[in-house]
């Protein structure tokens, strides 16, 4: 076997027994402030947390968010503001996109990364080979 393959297992090794060893469970849905909060999936803990969060709040027409009041009905013009918040280790951003979307935006970026680094090695060991043949 290759080093390159041994340092592929390696690294598989290494996410799984971090995937599997400091995960924690948070509750599923959190209201607070006027601020919904739902977790969708999460592992790891801070500040080598992985996952992603949906939240969001009601506002009123004039654009002032909704407190929770158990006389309040639904008004007209009242609309609801949701996010997603990708949570990648110490860094998180927000993004307008529902999940699935940010799911499927951030898998092909993933493959596309990984496309390109296979391609390069391949390069590289075909490079090697036909030197090696030549010389």
């Amino acid at each position: 076997m290759t080093p390159s393959f041994h340092k592929f297992m390696l690294a598989a090794f290494i996410l799984c027994a971090a995937a599997s060893s400091f995960g924690q469970v948070y509750s599923s849905y959190i209201y607070a402030g006027g601020v919904y909060s739902k977790t969708l999936f999460s592992f790891g803990s801070a500040p080598f947390q992985f996952g992603l969060e949906q939240y969001g709040y009601s506002t009123e027409a004039s654009g002032y968010t909704i407190m929770a009041s158990p006389t309040r009905q639904a008004q007209p013009g009242d609309t609801s503001q949701w996010f997603t918040r990708v949570i990648l280790g110490p860094v998180s951003f927000s993004t307008s996109l529902r999940p699935v979307a940010v799911i499927v935006i951030g898998s092909s970026i993933i493959l596309a990364i990984g496309f390109f680094i296979a391609s390069l090695g391949l390069r590289f060991y075909k490079r090697r080979r036909y030197e090696t043949r030549v010389a």
